[in-house]
């Protein structure tokens, strides 16, 4: 009698039980069938039914999935070397989470637009530089050139870069000054040369926009204001106005310049003020 009651308790319990199972399990199969323990489903120590093609154990109200391995680096490589699907590579390639499967599954993507993917997003900057490498798009060379935050693949980038709006841009905008430098040699706006030329944080960048300058306005504000005396001296040698020429010579501080300037000063009575100050 008693056992007959804890079995009606055991089965009253088990019918009160919803159990969610987030993926199908197919059919339940008598117990009488042999499988192996992690297909069995049961309650306590009580074998209640099995699954013969899930690896579920289901005790009480509780789901158990066996732990799967992922497989070692090693065989990922030697099955992924047997993959010829492109998309299947091009997925590999832009959402691996190994560095080194992205690498292998990108050397054999032939897709355009999974290179261009990769180039613009991969979180490896080696990456990248292998994905940019391959890539033939004028928009991602200039969206590159413009953005990724490694100077190298900028460089890379602007290498390939046609467009002037973008040459502009970076000559006056880039943080890095070799890539300055790199983006003014491929400018041919005046405009910016003169804005370079004028404001450029850096001597040797201004002296290589100053070089390409034509404007009379631009030699005069540089002899005047530059504080670099090597650039002062450049702008003096292309002035031709004498007012700019005569306080130049009567006023800037490197003694050099003001003699270069003297020398060319044609008023009597400025030459007169320049001896007797002694300038």
């Amino acid at each position: 009698m008693r056992k007959f009651f804890l079995l009606c308790l055991m089965m009253t319990i088990l019918s009160s039980c919803i159990i969610r199972i987030t993926r199908t399990v197919g059919p339940l199969t008598p117990v009488s069938q042999s499988y192996p323990e992690q297909y069995r489903v049961t309650t306590d120590s009580v074998l209640v039914a099995e699954f013969p093609d899930n690896p579920f154990r289901i005790y009480g109200a509780s789901v158990s999935v066996p732990d799967q391995e992922i497989p070692d680096i090693d065989t990922r490589k030697e099955a992924l070397a047997r993959v010829t699907s492109q998309m299947t590579l091009g997925q590999v390639a832009m959402n691996d989470r190994d560095p080194e499967i992205r690498k292998m599954a990108l050397s054999r993507v032939t897709s355009q637009s999974v290179l261009d993917h990769i180039a613009l997003n991969d979180r490896d900057p080696e990456i990248r530089k292998m994905a940019l490498s391959r890539v033939t798009s004028q928009s991602v060379f200039n969206h590159i050139a413009l953005n990724d935050r490694d100077p190298v693949i900028r460089k890379i980038a602007l290498s390939r870069v046609t467009s002037q709006s973008v040459f502009d841009h970076i000559a006056l905008n880039e943080q890095d000054p070799v890539i300055r430098k790199m983006a003014l040699s491929r400018v041919t706006s005046q405009s910016v040369f003169n804005h370079i030329a004028l404001n450029d944080r850096d001597p040797v960048i201004r002296k290589m926009a100053f070089s390409r300058v034509t404007s009379q306005s631009v030699f005069d504000h540089i002899a005047l204001n530059d504080r670099d005396p090597e650039i002062r001296k450049m702008a003096l040698s292309r002035v031709a106005s004498q007012s700019v020429i005569e306080h130049v010579a009567l006023n800037d501080p490197d003694p050099v310049i003001r003699r270069m300037a003297a020398s060319r000063v044609t008023s009597v009575s400025v030459l007169e003020r320049i001896a007797r100050e002694g300038k």
